[in-house]
C-alpha cells in the first residue's frame, strides 16, 4: 500500500502529515497483509492494527495543523470532502475509541492477477449500524437520511473490497485534497 508517486514526493513538503499518512498505510497494510509463514498475523492484531489505522487517518488533520504552523491559510478538514467515505471512516475512528470495537472477519474473493485467477482474503468489520453512528457526537452533522446512506453504502463496499482498501482510499483522497489545496508538487517546500 503505497501513495501514487507524485502525491507522495509532493507530500513530503509537509513531514508531520506525510509520517501519518505512512503511519496509517502501513498499519492498514497489516490488517489485509498476512505476515508471511514465519509471521502469521492473528485477528486481535489485525484489529488492533485497524485501530491504529484509524487513528493514525484521523491524526493527518492534526499534524497539518502543526505542518502550516504560522501559515495564514486555513487547514482542510477531512469533512471538508465531500465523499462520504472519509466522513465515515473519521467516524468509525471515534466509534471504535469511544464505544465499541470491531469484530474482523475474512471473506474469500475471486480475483485477477497478471492473466491468473486469485482466490484473495479481505478483512471486514462488523456493520456499523445507525444506532451507533447516532451515539457519536458528530452524527448531529448528518441528517438521517444521509447517515442511512452513507452507511449502507460503507458496509457492502467493505464486503467487496476489505476495510483496509477502503481506509487506503481515505488516505488517497484526503491526501490528494491536501496536495490541491495547498499546491504542492513534486519537490516543493512549504
Amino acid at each position: 500500500m503505497v501513495l501514487p508517486r507524485d502525491m507522495e514526493i509532493a507530500l513530503k513538503a509537509l513531514p508531520l502529515t506525510y509520517d501519518r499518512v505512512l503511519g496509517c498505510l502501513d498499519f492498514a497494510y497489516r490488517v489485509w497483509g498476512n505476515g508471511g509463514a514465519h509471521m502469521p498475523v492473528t485477528v486481535k492484531q489485525r484489529e488492533a492494527s485497524l485501530r491504529a489505522a484509524l487513528g493514525e487517518f484521523v491524526s493527518m488533520e492534526q499534524a497539518l495543523k502543526r505542518d502550516l504552523q504560522g501559515n495564514s491559510r486555513r487547514v482542510i478538514r477531512i469533512s471538508d470532502s465531500p465523499n462520504p467515505l472519509l466522513h465515515v471512516v473519521r467516524e468509525l475512528r471515534n466509534l471504535e475509541m469511544h464505544l465499541h470495537s470491531a469484530t474482523l472477519t475474512s471473506l474469500t474473493r475471486d480475483a485477477s492477477f497478471a492473466d491468473q485467477d486469485i482466490k484473495l482474503e479481505i478483512w471486514v468489520a462488523d456493520d456499523v449500524t445507525e444506532t451507533e453512528f447516532q451515539r457519536l457526537a458528530n452524527a448531529k452533522n448528518y441528517s438521517d437520511e444521509d447517515i442511512t446512506r452513507m452507511l449502507s453504502w460503507f458496509n457492502q463496499a467493505q464486503k467487496e473490497w476489505g476495510i483496509a482498501d477502503l481506509i487506503y482510499r481515505c488516505v488517497c483522497e484526503y491526501s490528494k485534497a491536501i496536495v490541491s489545496k495547498y499546491r504542492l508538487q513534486a519537490g516543493s517546500a512549504r
